[in-house]
């Protein structure tokens, strides 16, 4: 892995590159953020993109899209950072470890709620324990406002529509389908609710095969 335009910058920084009885700090060139994109992507003083590697945040226009791009400005704005790039993505994006002085900035996101564990790492384990945590108390994105099994808005409309993430299908399910009960509507990932089949199916879901030819309104 390489550090992203280190001959650009003069500042330095102390971190702590690795964790348990290993941890030892470490002198390296620092970045600072010029602009907060969402919850999971930045700009540099440079005007390099980074994006955090192993984690998504809802976009903008999704539940909880706007408090995850404040969460992360809270974590990096105005603070020193250690940028290492992992891959360039399909966007010119440097997907990257990113570090403040507490530590990984990606895992301080899923601690806190404000994005999900999405893919790989060599820390992925501890990573995936920290969004698992986050979900069990119902922080950020996985609270009730964001994560719903009842509609909060409208209780009449209870049609719950799924987005499978990646790969365009979506399916939508009613009270008597099989997996009714342990459905999640995660607003935060593009999950919707419906008033009737209707208007499930005009929105391009399909009736969950679990539903077995039952109808609703």
């Amino acid at each position: 892995m390489a550090a992203v335009g280190v001959a650009a910058l003069a500042i330095s920084g102390i971190w702590w590159l690795s964790s348990g009885k290993n941890r030892r700090p470490i002198l390296v060139p620092a970045y600072r953020v010029e602009k907060i994109i969402d919850g999971d992507t930045f700009m540099t003083t440079d005007k390099q993109v980074i994006r955090l590697a192993y984690v998504d945040a809802p976009d903008l226009t999704k539940c909880g899209g706007e408090e995850s791009k404040k969460a992360l400005g809270l974590l990096i704005m105005d603070r020193n950072l250690y940028i290492k790039t992992t891959v360039k993505d399909e966007y010119g994006r440097g997907v990257a470890l990113v570090y403040n002085e507490q530590g990984l900035v990606s895992e301080q996101m899923l601690e806190l709620g404000w994005a999900y564990y999405a893919r790989g790492g060599a820390e992925g384990e501890r990573l995936m324990a920290a969004g698992e945590k986050a979900k069990e108390k119902k922080l950020g994105i996985f609270g009730e406002e964001c994560t719903q099994t009842k509609n909060q808005k409208n209780p009449e409309c209870v049609i719950k529509g799924n987005q499978l993430g990646g790969y365009g299908e979506k399916y939508y399910r009613f009270p008597g389908c099989g997996q009714y009960d342990n459905t999640l509507v995660q607003l935060y990932l593009g999950d919707r609710w419906f008033c009737t089949e209707k208007e499930a199916a005009a929105a391009g879901y399909t009736k969950g095969s679990d539903c077995f030819g039952k109808k609703w309104k």
